[in-house]
């Protein structure tokens, strides 16, 4: 697609010539030549809360599950309302929704919900008070 806007835009080629060499489509030729798109854009709507925060909302989950705090999606949904609401951002229904979060996931690989493991039952008997020592 570089190449062949190139071509048009140094006028070595025309449109119609430089889709067919570099085997682009003309119209979406065409249409980086208008300035209607940009080499790289992706098809559909822009994410509601940016990639900016978005990427802030991944990274708060991501350091809580490290740190062995993890919270459900119920929890994940409050705290994306509540960023949302701080940078007036509004959802539709007041909180996101479930295309929303299977969207979310899918831009965001590190995005992962998962069940924690159970807490085996010697490390139960370790953390009575008596078993403690202070």
């Amino acid at each position: 697609m570089n190449a062949a806007y190139t071509a048009v835009v140094q006028g070595t080629k025309t449109q119609r010539q430089a889709a067919k060499e570099f085997s682009v489509p003309r119209s979406t030729l065409q249409k980086l030549l208008d300035k209607k798109t940009h080499i790289g854009a992706k098809p559909g709507k822009k994410p509601l809360l940016g990639n900016e925060l978005e990427t802030k909302l991944v990274d708060y989950a991501v350091d809580r599950a490290a740190m062995g705090v993890g919270f459900g999606k119920k929890q994940f949904f409050d705290y994306a309302t509540q960023l949302a609401t701080k940078h007036k951002i509004k959802f539709k229904a007041g909180k996101p929704s479930e295309k929303w979060w299977r969207l979310m996931k899918k831009r965001n690989e590190r995005m992962r919900l998962r069940k924690p493991e159970p807490t085996a039952a010697v490390r139960h008997m370790c953390m009575e008070e008596s078993a403690m020592e202070f």
